[in-house]
């Protein structure tokens, strides 16, 4: 072998190194939010259970690796539903929206459909939610890679409950960033 084609096989293969690189120096993060609602009163009266809250999803992560983020995933969702024991129906029904804060457009993330609080033991437990559809989980998806507010609405048929009643919505998703 010649030293010109020596040359050409070193060079050829560190292209090829150089080229496959590119999807070598990509981490993943894992991303959770959680964001507990409660119920709002007026004069000690408590309101039909629909609350919102908005939070910042400008992750330290998100800070850290700004400008190499190259996708956000939303993984899952989780929904718990606390101190409803003097709930006075057995079946739940209701749903999670969002929106970026500010606006009032907004999109179903997942809902319950006669969910009963003893039989599906949703009193403190943390269960899984199916999400609506895929354009849902990326709009989400969407608004946490920008590190937007996002305002998130539970609704529910819920019309008496204690006043310690809560709804906590965790929300599990991945970063991938270039490093």
């Amino acid at each position: 072998m010649s030293v010109k084609h020596d040359i050409q096989m070193f060079c050829t293969v560190i292209l090829l190194i150089i080229a496959a690189a590119c999807s070598l120096f990509q981490k993943d993060v894992e991303l959770r939010h959680t964001v507990k609602l409660h119920p709002v009163s007026s004069n000690g009266i408590l309101l039909p259970l629909l609350v919102s809250k908005s939070i910042d999803t400008r992750t330290k992560e998100l800070l850290e690796y700004e400008g190499d983020v190259k996708r956000v995933e939303l993984t899952g969702v989780s929904v718990k539903l606390d101190s409803l024991s003097e709930v006075n129906t057995e079946n739940i029904n209701g749903e999670i929206a969002f929106a970026e804060a500010g606006s009032a457009d907004f999109t179903i993330l997942g809902k319950w459909d006669g969910v009963n609080k003893e039989k599906d033991n949703v009193q403190g437990e943390e269960r899984g939610m199916t999400l609506t559809d895929s354009s849902a989980s990326q709009k989400l998806s969407e608004l946490m890679s920008k590190g937007r507010m996002v305002t998130f609405r539970f609704k529910t048929d819920i019309n008496s409950y204690t006043p310690g009643a809560a709804m906590i919505l965790t929300l599990d998703s991945k970063i991938t960033v270039e490093i």
